[in-house]
């Protein structure tokens, strides 16, 4: 994406410790020059704290070296790297069968350009007038279940954004499968991330 200007770069998050979970999961990287990641362990897997800390600190390190007067090539190379490595990384430190979704942000060429990479269901959005656009893909079965024609955007939308069940079976298999992510840090697949 290209523009004239300058990006103005505006974060916030929320994280929360479920009573459920008793741990928290989230994570969050913000760069003096605006660069970003949100990352999210893997609820359900033992070891998604750990594996979120793990995949924060290399983001957190990577982005933090990156001039935001580099070009693109440079940030992809940054990206991809910093994928690999968290990947690597959390194999090897964060217990079996857990991983983290990723979404991260770096700005080029004096922050006139982003370039963007994910892994899993981490998103980033860009609010330009008055309209939000998801600029990331999301990597798991209720983003596929749209894609494969078997869900409208809204519909899906309502069930992801549901607190508790649904009435009918259908829906309440929707629900159950609108966190699972296929694409994710630490994954037994060494997928690549979309950069």
């Amino acid at each position: 994406m290209e523009t004239n200007q300058r990006f103005s770069v505006v974060t916030g998050s929320e994280s929360k410790t479920t009573k459920e979970r008793g741990v928290n999961e989230d994570a969050l990287v913000v760069t003096r020059e605006g660069h970003f990641g949100v990352l999210d362990g893997i609820s359900g897997k033992e070891g998604g704290e750990i594996a979120a800390q793990v995949a924060q600190e290399i983001f957190e390190n990577r982005l933090n070296d990156f001039s935001i007067n580099s070009g693109e090539f440079e940030a992809k190379r940054l990206l991809e790297e910093a994928f690999e490595e968290a990947d690597r990384r959390v194999r090897f430190l964060a217990p079996r069968e857990s991983g983290v979704t990723v979404a991260a942000a770096v700005f080029i060429d004096g922050g006139k350009k982003a370039v963007i990479g994910n892994k899993g269901d981490c998103r980033i959005y860009l609010y330009r007038g008055k309209t939000l656009e998801q600029i990331t893909k999301d990597h798991g079965r209720l983003n596929d279940m749209i894609n494969n024609g078997q869900l409208t955007a809204e519909r899906a939308k309502e069930i992801d954004q549901a607190e508790e069940t649904f009435p009918t079976k259908e829906d309440n298999e929707i629900f159950g499968a609108r966190n699972q992510v296929y694409r994710f840090v630490g994954g037994s697949q060494e997928e690549d991330p979309d950069i």
